[in-house]
């Protein structure tokens, strides 16, 4: 640390949401706050207001000392939460909100940070710099099919924005037109309404060179679930909820079964959809094709992508997806439906390729080129496309705005 660093003020920026960072992340929100925490410079203390999903270890109500990744940060749970896997029945936002009405373990904080809007409401009053992260843009809320139970009360949900946008001091959205959408609605905000993109860790998701060193863990991950070395693996990362529509997925690997009759797929994560999806490729006579891991922890994840010959993407909806960024900087090529900020990472014959149209033939016609193709898209057009996107690229910004809205 430098002599300038040393004489900085200690910021204590608490972040609050309702996660447990220490457990099986469910979400790119939940690794989102992880990298925020593990990126954390020496002059900035990130304190974290969740929940707790191992009472033994984190206890509600009690301030307990967490490190991973040899940095240290302190973690409050409000409430307990057996998994935060599956959507519960009274909203998981909701209850924590509620819970923070009485909470007092955020005095102290020299800057708040919210990942969700909810819990903000309990803050409008209080005369601390604020800092609010949109994961999406909330326009998708005007659809039904959405798995964000705004949908319900939509025009509730941007009266809400209404309501704490102005008492941000700083906005961050993963959405680029979103980005744009806000500025219009809150001309005053402009200065103070940033694009935020997705990141990957360099030293989690990265290219196994080593030829040899590949095929023995390969060799190793297909044992373990059955499958011939020889075989091209597609990999799919994330919930399996509405928003990432696997159901498109399952229907478009039916067809490229038939035509690549040495491809598998592999479905990393779980959620609400997991059990008719299981149904579904049983009926289908797929089960020897397709496999369920369930939630992985990061490393895991990272080994299987590394590994894998493609990523497909299925989505409804995005924002800047986080595991297309990972499975690029894995130099794996992405196939993916035009959602988000998709454009911005994934370019048709270079690095893999866009479904334009959201059906299973358009889907799995991407598929079978990229299958085709592998040589030529693989490896550097891939990592290329994500240089920029390191954790400490884009962090270094966010740790900047601490210092600035949180030293005045």
């Amino acid at each position: 640390m430098t002599s300038k660093e040393s004489n900085r003020k200690l910021l204590r920026v608490t972040i609050v949401y309702p996660t447990d960072p220490m457990g099986v992340v469910p979400g790119g929100t939940d690794t989102c706050i992880r990298d925020i925490l593990r990126y954390a410079p020496d002059d900035i203390r990130i304190r974290l207001i969740g929940v707790s999903t191992d009472l033994e270890r984190h206890p509600v109500g009690e301030w307990t000392l967490c490190k991973f990744a040899e940095k240290e940060w302190e973690f409050y749970p409000l409430f307990f939460v057996k998994s935060l896997k599956q959507q519960m029945k009274i909203p998981l936002s909701l209850r924590f909100t509620l819970k923070l009405l009485r909470c007092e373990a955020w005095r102290g904080s020299d800057v708040l940070q919210f990942h969700r809007l909810e819990p903000s409401l309990v803050f409008l009053r209080k005369n601390i710099p604020m800092i609010s992260v949109i994961h999406q843009n909330m326009n998708v809320v005007k659809n039904k099919n959405t798995d964000i139970r705004w949908k319900y009360l939509p025009s509730a949900y941007f009266k809400l924005e209404d309501l704490v946008f102005p008492k941000m001091t700083e906005i961050y959205v993963v959405r680029e037109d979103a980005v744009n959408d806000y500025i219009k609605r809150f001309p005053k905000k402009r200065e103070n309404i940033h694009f935020f993109p997705t990141w990957f860790n360099p030293q989690v998701f990265y290219p196994i060179k080593n030829g040899q060193e590949k095929v023995k863990i390969r060799k190793e991950l297909f044992r373990d679930i059955g499958l011939e070395l020889g075989t091209k693996l597609l990999v799919f990362v994330g919930r399996l909820d509405h928003q990432k529509d696997p159901h498109l997925l399952i229907d478009a690997l039916q067809a490229v079964f038939e035509k690549e009759r040495n491809a598998r797929c592999l479905l990393i994560g779980d959620g609400i959809l997991r059990r008719e999806l299981e149904q579904r490729v049983g009926v289908l006579g797929l089960d020897s094709l397709v496999r369920f891991s369930g939630a992985l922890e990061q490393s895991a994840v990272a080994s299987w992508v590394q590994i894998a010959d493609l990523m497909v993407l299925p989505s409804a909806y995005e924002g800047m997806p986080r595991c297309v960024v990972e499975a690029l900087g894995c130099g794996v090529p992405v196939v993916s439906t035009c959602v988000g900020e998709i454009r911005r990472l994934v370019r048709t014959g270079i690095n893999g390729a866009i479904a334009e149209e959201h059906t299973s033939e358009s889907l799995s016609a991407s598929i079978l080129d990229v299958l085709t193709n592998l040589e030529k898209y693989r490896g550097k057009p891939c990592q290329k496309a994500v240089e920029k996107y390191t954790a400490m690229n884009v962090l270094a910004d966010l740790y900047g705005i601490y210092r600035k809205i949180g030293s005045k």
